[in-house]
């Protein structure tokens, strides 16, 4: 693909960078070499600069707009052929965002904003069909809104008028082929899938009823995988309503889409003023009156529909929730199974010691009935209390006979027997 950056026009533009393209063109920024105003400069794609129809439908933006010079239309400023021979346009520059662009950034609009866009728009095309010119290509895409600045208020601009049609020239039928479609078809006219040439304001009005259709549902009234699908509905079955949708949308809103996209043109509105007029009306109709807001649009969207930001947003906090709860839950686990800093570690008590305790209370337990009550003071020795080799063979010793139990010291025991002599039995007591 050919760079144009660094060329200058006509003694008057210098081409500085490429800013988008499109199926019939490339744009690039450019600036007025004198007085610096910033421009849009679009460059026909070399391979149709050989071919007339194409390069008079190129120019055909620029006569378009200036037939028409409208606030609300892109403003063309000069026109021509670069070094090499490839037609170019000079138009005014944009900085903002198309409608296609915000809809798939809100949702679905709410009356206000719905009526601050669509009323200049619908105010262009009344300014264009009034002096004959048709634009035929009416979407989303097309309609542009444009950012605020410290000079000038934001605003919405009507572009592309590439494949318009200018009613009376003898040139037309040169430029649209009879049984060629001309356009984008989920926006077409069924009278303008038939035959281009016949597209006339009634045309228009269609389109703009699909754009009032997206606007307020989020969706095209017909859909399919192709557009040879999307053309066989157009052409066999009656628009949809928007409230199909979503019936939640005001009434009197969705019947002016409705009305405008009947499919016989004479049951349409009969010029683009009096859609203009029935949108309006609609506004007024609501329970709280609809003002127009300031553009551009920065308010949240819609409730009828979220909007695919604010779900990235909720799925990224939700996200951020989730992994601070799974921390918590980590941190909580892993200081329990730590001993407490506070509390000093358990000392183990010698097998020796252990033994002696457990045996001396199996032993208090026991009652013998041939000896007396052990004394209460009794003192079970602990390890500490005897030398290293007598603790050391008391433990091997319990260690290998855990069964036979530990006497500790106690008081002498007394022994009575009975001895028989020739004196006669006596108790003989003797002590142990």
């Amino acid at each position: 693909m050919a760079d144009y950056s660094g060329q200058i026009l006509n003694d008057r533009y210098l081409v500085e960078t490429r800013i988008g393209k499109g199926g019939m063109g490339v744009v690039y920024r450019g600036r007025h070499i004198i007085i610096g105003r910033a421009a849009a400069v679009k460059f026909l794609h070399p391979e149709y600069a050989a071919d007339e129809n194409t390069v008079a439908r190129f120019f055909r933006e620029a006569q378009a707009a200036a037939a028409v010079r409208h606030e609300n239309i892109v403003e063309i400023y000069d026109v021509g052929l670069s070094t090499d021979n490839v037609p170019y346009l000079v138009m005014e520059y944009l900085e903002g965002e198309s409608l296609a662009t915000l809809l798939r950034r809100t949702g679905p609009l709410d009356p206000a904003p719905l009526l601050t866009i669509m009323d200049p728009v619908l105010a262009a095309a009344a300014s264009a069909h009034r002096r004959g010119v048709i634009h035929r290509d009416l979407k989303p895409e097309n309609i542009f809104i444009t950012d605020a600045t410290d000079e000038s208020p934001s605003t919405i601009k009507l572009i592309d008028f590439g494949i318009s049609r200018i009613l009376g020239e003898a040139t037309d039928i040169r430029l649209t082929v009879a049984n060629t479609m001309i356009g984008t078809p989920a926006y077409m006219a069924p009278e303008q899938i038939s035959n281009a040439q016949s597209a006339d304001h009634l045309s228009d009005i269609y389109s703009l009823g699909v754009v009032l259709f997206e606007a307020l549902s989020g969706r095209l009234p017909y859909e399919g995988n192709t557009p040879n699908e999307v053309i066989a509905k157009i052409l066999t079955q009656p628009p949809p309503s928007p409230s199909d949708l979503l019936p939640d949308i005001p009434t009197a809103l969705a019947a002016v889409a409705e009305r405008a996209m009947r499919r016989d043109p004479s049951e349409r509105y009969p010029n683009t003023e009096e859609m203009r007029e029935a949108l309006r009306a609609a506004c007024a109709s609501e329970e709280r009156p609809v003002a127009f807001v300031e553009l551009p649009l920065e308010a949240e969207p819609s409730p009828r529909e979220p909007s695919r930001r604010r779900i990235a947003v909720l799925a990224a906090y939700g996200t951020v929730v989730i992994a601070a709860a799974a921390v918590a839950i980590f941190m909580l686990v892993h200081t329990m199974q730590r001993p407490d800093s506070a509390e000093l570690p358990d000392t183990p008590v010698p097998v020796a010691e252990q033994t002696i305790d457990a045996q001396s209370r199996e032993a208090s337990r026991k009652e013998e009935p041939d000896s007396d009550p052990v004394a209460p003071s009794t003192v079970v020795p602990s390890t500490a209390s005897l030398t290293p080799d007598t603790a050391s063979s008391d433990a091997k010793r319990m260690d290998t006979e855990p069964s036979k139990p530990h006497r500790t010291k106690t008081a002498p025991k007394r022994r009575r027997t009975f001895q028989h002599g020739k004196g006669g039995s006596q108790i003989v007591e003797t002590f142990e």
